[in-house]
């Protein structure tokens, strides 16, 4: 154990006890200090940036002088995974953004509201020689009079029951979940009634609070998934999971942070009382559904990719370390389909309801990792593709999220010059979103300055109808060659590399291939509509994505952007006790297609990667 020194963490002043020698990014995540890092801290992605403001540290490594500039090396910016702390130290986390973009608007439904929860406010008969039956039996009793059903009470309850009913002259609130009384309040609290539902993305948790009295979402909040310092993808965390029991409950860990961190917002914004959170439904990927139950992801990490539990699970939020709301409130997360293919995907079929809609419709929940939904007049079919991270802007240099100050397109005029658009308007551009990546690349493309291979034409090999300012944004970066968009001295270099766009048609590949797949594998040869879901598909311009051929040829009326469909499946969940119940037999008639052994895959990928 080495000697204990002093990290002073700025602008949240942060002061904090580290172990002298400790890489910087490990000293930060140990104590739940956010930093950026799509490469799980393996000086590769460049992402980690500190500003070292005073203090002691070890010398600059390769990795840094590959992937920092020389202003910033300057200005004493380096990597957090690079760096030991050999002395007391003051440092300044960069570029923190603290505002997450949402991850797109919410579906509502038409539906009649019939929460799967209810509250039943209750005034007991009081105990008297004449009348002693136990506590529990009253209650039970009062409600199979009231509602004629017979109810079970929660054994966990026990323990605790007779003194609510005394505190409170034996006036109570029941909360019941599938005819269990899962929680029970003193006095009135029938009109005290709130869900949460939660999508858990691989890069970004969102979380909705929903007064089940009257359908509203009160409020909705979002935190980047802190097992990002693992990696961006889940097969980085995968294998870091994979590694020690230790590394898996520290991913487990992770998510449980997130989770509580968006809900203490929730109540304290809101003025809600925990107690009154009646039930959590959540969604996520396979992956993300594994982590968060603290079960084993070796299953799926290999063929034939089998996982340890698919139905939906119901349970008491302790069981998840939920220490921001009551240890009786419940939470719900729905099934997974099969493979990779999770909950997040069932509720966006859910709130889409594709399945009630005529002809040939195709889902697609574009994020980090890719899911797809064909509905054919036959069946319904799913798939995952490893689109990986590059729509979320995380595996580029100056990839980031669509916040202020990101590129997120251009008007090129061939004549004059490349006009680049950022978010807010920003004068001096920070870097670019997912979203940009693709409007800058297919307009690039068009302009013939990126071919159809992907590569950056030479400035020498554009003809005279290309301005001299346009040839001069082409730079020879390392082996190939960079396009610079903003290099000004009031600004940092930003600007799209050849590696950009290599990870760019992969992505945009994988997604292709799978829709292709599914027709094959449906047996038709058209789409009659496209529904285009998340967070990244929210921020598209649909020219732009059929320009790099990432969906078919289809016009443009035909494709409907339509938000988080995910996190309104959770909350719909909460909502219709119908589509609660349904569940179970809509997930049974899914079929879920494995890409990875098809006999076309290799060609279809091969074809997909042309711009």
């Amino acid at each position: 154990m080495g000697e204990k020194i002093n990290l002073k963490v700025l602008p949240d002043n942060y002061n904090i006890k580290v172990e002298e020698g400790s890489k910087l990014i490990d000293a930060l995540n140990e104590n739940n200090i956010s930093v950026e890092s799509t490469c799980g801290g393996k000086g590769k992605c460049g992402k980690c940036k500190i500003k070292v403001l005073e203090g002691k540290i070890s010398n600059i490594t390769d990795n840094e002088k590959k992937l920092l500039s020389e202003k910033e090396i300057n200005e004493k910016i380096v990597l957090a995974c690079e760096r030991s702390i050999l002395g007391d130290i003051s440092i300044e986390i960069i570029d923190k953004n603290k505002d997450i973009v949402e991850k797109g608007k919410i579906i509502k439904s038409n539906k009649k509201i019939n929460t799967i929860v209810e509250k039943i406010y209750l005034e007991l008969p009081l105990p008297s020689l004449k009348d002693q039956r136990s506590d529990m039996k009253r209650i039970l009793d009062y409600l199979k009079t009231k509602n004629n059903r017979n109810y079970k009470l929660d054994i966990n309850l026990i323990g605790n029951l007779q003194e609510i009913l005394l505190e409170n002259d034996y006036k109570v609130t029941v909360t019941i979940l599938n005819d269990e009384i899962v929680k029970i309040q003193g006095n009135n609290h029938e009109n005290q009634n709130y869900g949460i539902a939660i999508d858990i993305g691989t890069t970004t948790v969102a979380a909705y609070l929903i007064n089940l009295v009257n359908g509203e979402i009160i409020d909705t909040k979002s935190n980047l998934n802190e097992q990002k310092k693992y990696g961006a993808d889940v097969i980085s965390r995968i294998n870091y999971s994979t590694e020690n029991k230790k590394n898996k409950e520290e991913v487990q860990n992770e998510i449980s942070i997130t989770i509580n961190k968006i809900i203490e917002k929730l109540i304290v914004y809101n003025k809600v009382d925990k107690e009154d959170i009646s039930i959590v439904s959540m969604v996520g990927n396979t992956t993300m559904s594994h982590f968060l139950m603290g079960a084993s992801v070796n299953g799926i990490a290999r063929a034939p990719f089998n996982s340890v539990f698919s139905d939906k699970v119901i349970g008491r939020v302790n069981l998840l370390n939920l220490h921001s709301l009551d240890e009786n409130t419940r939470f719900i997360l729905l099934p997974n389909i099969g493979g990779y293919v999770g909950s997040d995907t069932l509720g966006a079929i859910i709130s889409s309801d594709m399945k009630n809609m005529k002809g040939n419709i195709l889902l697609i929940d574009i994020g980090t990792n890719c899911e797809l939904a064909l509905k054919t007049n036959e069946e319904i079919l799913v798939c995952s593709t490893a689109a990986g991270p590059a729509f979320e802007g995380a595996n580029m240099k100056y990839g980031m999220r669509a916040s202020e100050g990101a590129i997120y397109s251009c008007e090129i005029d061939l004549e004059n010059d490349i006009n680049i658009k950022t978010i807010e308007n920003k004068e001096n551009p920070v870097g670019i979103c997912g979203s940009g990546y693709i409007n800058l690349i297919s307009h690039l493309v068009q302009k013939n300055i990126i071919l159809p291979q992907g590569r950056i034409v030479k400035p020498e090999k554009l003809g005279d109808y290309v301005s001299q300012k346009i040839k001069a944004r082409i730079n020879k970066e390392e082996k190939s060659y960079e396009i610079v968009l903003s290099n000004n001295k009031n600004s940092k270099k930003v600007s799209i590399v050849q590696e950009d766009i290599a990870n760019l048609q992969l992505a945009k590949a994988a997604v292709r291939t799978g829709i292709e797949l599914l027709m094959l594998e449906g047996q038709i040869e058209k789409l009659d509509k496209i529904l285009i879901a998340g967070a990244f598909g929210s921020n598209l311009d649909i020219n732009n994505i059929k320009k790099i051929k990432m969906i078919p040829n289809i016009e443009n009326e035909k494709v409907q952007i339509i938000g988080n469909a995910a996190g309104s499946g959770a909350i719909q969940i909460l909502l219709h006790k119908d589509t609660f119940d349904n569940m179970k037999e809509l997930t049974n008639n899914i079929k879920h297609v494995e890409l990875a052994n098809h006999k076309d895959f290799n060609k279809i990928f091969t074809d997909s990667l042309m711009l």
